[in-house]
């Protein structure tokens, strides 16, 4: 699942969703932006952690799964009830008048939640395959009917946000049929006995999850929805920080994959300390000077990057890029430390550490949007994260005892010092882009072998203890 994802998420990230952008222009698509944003902030209302419970329970307790599963649907089809009216009350309240774009936006959201359900209960059933096949369909049918559609003449007419939004709300209900075609087939439908105590006790019991979710999808998403609606340039400015959060999202899916591998891993042998001490220095030490390389290579490389993506130049936008991907460097320590707590059964305390970085971070975007623009969420977006970052590892540190040598510290910073003074050069070479990458990366993968810092192997070795 891991490589498929590794696979399609790039595609559908540059050659489709960025097409979009560049196709439909960034005020258009920052009005879509921040719309999309609002919607998945609150998304949580639409399962409340009621499919990692079930998920949980099923392949503990198979006999109990068509309980389970009954009680999962009903309480996410009256979630889905909530999650509409509270969406469209606070975007029309916001000023929205967009309704059918938010109403698909809001289809959207209820369809993918649904269909991570159907494929938490196909996970669960050891049907790993299934479920590989399953989680690309939607993007994989996206990349070829919207890429036909941006790139070719086949169709007569422009594509437009609302078609955007229209082909992904078919292609998730397509893949959502062949998920519940799969549970048909394994009999898991068809035994329906739901009961409201038991409904009760999965929303109950799964609130935690759910309160730390929402409040990270607050913290990571709620400034594009606040920057389209409190500067006076709202859309484009939106649009503009769109074009950055992009590669922030991308870069970003390494950390969501490896958080997936390591709170299962985690789990499984959070008693054998030496077995999580070692995974969680090789999981340090491969995304951090990961981090650093996106990051050091956006300082120096921020306008060709920008022009080799969008096709045009703008140095305002070009410095939004650079600053918003620094960011990845905290967003990858959360997703290690973060996983750690939660796997640890510490997940209270990282909710409570998620809700004050959510509430810095909208603290100075609210003040500082009107005035600084997309900016403001640049730097909003630095301080919180880096703010969770610090204090996810110090909540390790203190209540698992687990942390990495200062060593390792200290050679993030060789590396970084040998990026910065490579790319100084790097920067000033009569050279395309694609080379002046090229090269770095090589550097890159050169100092982490000299300073044994990654091996594939050991990546390998992990998977398969997994």
């Amino acid at each position: 699942m891991i490589l498929l994802n590794v696979i399609i998420k790039p595609v559908w990230v540059f050659g489709i969703d960025r097409q979009v952008q560049v196709v439909v222009g960034a005020e258009v698509y920052g009005k879509y932006f921040s719309l999309f944003s609002l919607s998945v902030v609150f998304n949580i209302l639409l399962d409340l952690g009621i499919t990692n419970f079930t998920n949980r329970n099923i392949a503990r307790q198979a006999d109990q799964l068509p309980a389970l599963c009954s009680n999962g649907l009903v309480a996410k089809l009256v979630l889905s009830f909530v999650y509409t009216i509270i969406l469209f009350f606070i975007a029309t309240g916001s000023g929205i008048t967009d309704h059918k774009l938010l109403f698909l936006l809001i289809a959207l959201q209820v369809l993918t939640s649904f269909l991570i359900f159907a494929r938490g209960i196909v996970s669960a059933l050891q049907l790993f395959k299934t479920d590989a096949v399953l989680s690309i369909i939607d993007k994989g049918l996206m990349i070829v009917v919207a890429g036909l559609w941006l790139y070719t003449p086949l169709f007569n007419r422009a594509f437009t946000v609302d078609d955007f939004a229209w082909l992904q709300v078919l292609t998730v209900g397509f893949a959502l049929l062949i998920s519940i075609a799969v549970l048909l087939k394994r009999k898991v439908l068809q035994q329906f006995s739901a009961d409201r105590a038991g409904v009760f006790k999965i929303v109950i019991q799964s609130l935690p999850f759910a309160l730390t979710v929402f409040f990270m999808g607050l913290h990571n998403r709620a400034d594009a929805f606040l920057l389209e609606r409190i500067h006076t340039n709202g859309a484009y400015e939106a649009g503009v920080y769109a074009a950055a959060y992009r590669l922030l999202d991308a870069a970003n899916m390494l950390g969501y994959l490896f958080a997936t591998l390591l709170v299962s891993y985690w789990s499984k042998h959070i008693t054998d300390r030496e077995s999580i001490q070692k995974s969680l220095s090789f999981s340090h030490q491969l995304l951090i000077p990961a981090g650093l390389l996106l990051a050091v290579v956006a300082l120096f490389l921020n306008k060709e990057l920008y022009q080799l993506l969008y096709h045009h130049q703008s140095a305002y936008a070009e410095e939004i890029l650079k600053w918003c991907l620094v960011t990845i460097i905290p967003y990858f320590i959360t997703h290690i430390y973060g996983t750690m707590l939660t796997a640890s059964g510490n997940i209270k305390i990282f909710m409570w550490l998620v809700i004050i970085a959510s509430a810095l971070n909208l603290f100075i975007n609210a003040f500082a949007i009107p005035a600084f623009g997309a900016t403001a969420c640049v730097a909003a977006g630095i301080t919180s994260q880096s703010v969770l970052a610090i204090l996810t590892v110090i909540a390790v540190k203190n209540k698992t005892g687990y942390s990495v040598n200062t060593k390792v510290w200290l050679k993030y910073l060789m590396i970084t010092a040998v990026l910065v003074i490579s790319l100084f050069f790097i920067g000033k070479m009569n050279i395309s882009t694609p080379a002046k990458l090229g090269i770095v990366v090589c550097e890159w993968f050169i100092i982490m072998n000299l300073l044994r810092i990654f091996s594939v192997r050991s990546f390998l070795n992990l998977i398969n203890e997994k």
